[in-house]
C-alpha cells in the first residue's frame, strides 16, 4: 500500500491537471501553455514504451530506484528554480518533461506490475482492489489540495512533493523486492519465506 500511497503523492496526476497553471506561471501564453500541456501526454505515451522494452530487461526494482531518484531530481530542480527566481521559460517544461519521463518509463507501469505480483495467488484478485482504492484516493487528494498548497507556498511546493520523491527512493532501495524472471509461486514463496 506504501507504492499505492506514494505513487500519487509524488505528484504526477496533479502535475499533469494543473500544468496548464503551471505552464502560464512560468510565463507561457494560454497557447503555449496548452500546447505544451498537449506535449506532456505526448512524452507521457513515448516514455510508457521505454517502460514496456525495460520492464523484463533490467527489472521492476531497478527501475522504480531509477524513477524514484530521476523524479527526485527533476522535482528538486523545479523547486530549486522557483526558490532562486529562475521559475520560467522552456526550461520549467524541459524539466516537466524529465520528470514525467521517470514516471511514465519506470514508477507508473512498475507500480501496476509489481502490486498485481506481490499478493498471493489464492487472493490476487480480491486483494488487488486494496492498491487501487488507495492510488485513486491519494490520486484525489493530491488533485484536491494542489492548488492551495500553489496558492500557500507557491511553486516551492515541487520541493515539498521532491521530498515525498525522496522518501519513495528510500523505500525503494531499502525494502522494495525484484520480481523479474520470478513466476508467481516463487513470489509468492519469496513472500512467506520472509514473512517468517
Amino acid at each position: 500500500l506504501f507504492l499505492a500511497v506514494f505513487v500519487q503523492i509524488t505528484g504526477i496526476n496533479a502535475i499533469v491537471d494543473y500544468a496548464p497553471k503551471i505552464f502560464i506561471t512560468a510565463g507561457f501564453n494560454i497557447d503555449a501553455a496548452l500546447f505544451s500541456t498537449f506535449g506532456l501526454g505526448i512524452a507521457n505515451l513515448v516514455f510508457t514504451f521505454v517502460s514496456i522494452y525495460f520492464i523484463d530487461r533490467i527489472g521492476r526494482r531497478t527501475l522504480y530506484i531509477i524513477g524514484s531518484a530521476g523524479m527526485t531530481l527533476a522535482l528538486f530542480l523545479l523547486g530549486i528554480m522557483s526558490y532562486l527566481g529562475h521559475f520560467s521559460g522552456i526550461l520549467v517544461f524541459i524539466v516537466i518533461v524529465l520528470y514525467l519521463a521517470f514516471f511514465a518509463g519506470c514508477i507508473g507501469p512498475v507500480f501496476w506490475t509489481l502490486v498485481s505480483e506481490i499478493f498471493p495467488n489464492k487472493m490476487r484478485g480480491s486483494a488487488m482492489i486494496f492498491p487501487v482504492v488507495v492510488q485513486w484516493f491519494f490520486n484525489a487528494l493530491m488533485v484536491w489540495v494542489f492548488p492551495e498548497m500553489l496558492r500557500s507556498f507557491q511553486t516551492t511546493t515541487f520541493l515539498l512533493i521532491a521530498l515525498m520523491a525522496f522518501i519513495q527512493l528510500i523505500f525503494s532501495v531499502k525494502w522494495l523486492p525484484e520480481t523479474k524472471g520470478r513466476s508467481l509461486e516463487e513470489i509468492e514463496k519469496m513472500w512467506r519465506q520472509h514473512r517468517n
